[in-house]
């Protein structure tokens, strides 16, 4: 779907720039798996899950590729941004499937930790940045953003080799 949004942005005349497919990590507080191990997909699937309301397809993708039932998976709490989910997370009230390059800093001083074997790849949920060839002249913000956006999808790309 993604891509076909960014192939009609191209054909009136934009310019896209697609990231790397996102990296999702799951991730808890360090002492939540000590009120519920998490060892296994199963595990996952009976802990209290915190969820994007517009990421559910993580999820989804999750339930599929561990062979948990996709209903259990979607049942949860529903946060509208990524600060306030990762922050529920931290305070333990749940795992959270979220992208990678936004708890990094989060893994490495252990306010959250990672089970084992749970990440994966979801690339439908890629960052895509459109913008008019003329803007990218004339704007030095769109610039600056394109710049970034490239460096950190780069990144990216190398901490999950």
């Amino acid at each position: 779907m993604a891509r076909r949004t960014a192939e009609a942005h191209a054909a009136r005349g934009r310019l896209g720039l697609e990231s790397n497919p996102c990296r999702r990590s799951l991730v808890c507080a360090p002492d939540y798996p000590c009120h519920q191990p998490l060892r296994a997909p199963d595990d996952v699937a009976r802990a209290e899950r915190l969820l994007h309301g517009q990421a559910e397809i993580v999820w989804i993708k999750w339930a599929a590729r561990y062979g948990v039932n996709q209903a259990q998976a979607l049942a949860g709490t529903r946060f509208e941004r990524y600060s306030v989910l990762i922050q529920a997370a931290q305070a333990g009230l749940g795992v959270a499937l979220v992208p990678r390059f936004l708890v990094r800093d989060n893994l490495v001083n252990g306010t959250l930790v990672e089970p084992p074997d749970v990440a994966i790849d979801v690339e439908e949920q890629g960052h895509y940045l459109c913008y008019q060839p003329e803007r990218l002249e004339s704007s030095s913000a769109l610039r600056q953003l394109r710049e970034w956006m490239l460096a950190e999808a780069g990144r990216e790309g190398e901490s999950a080799r």
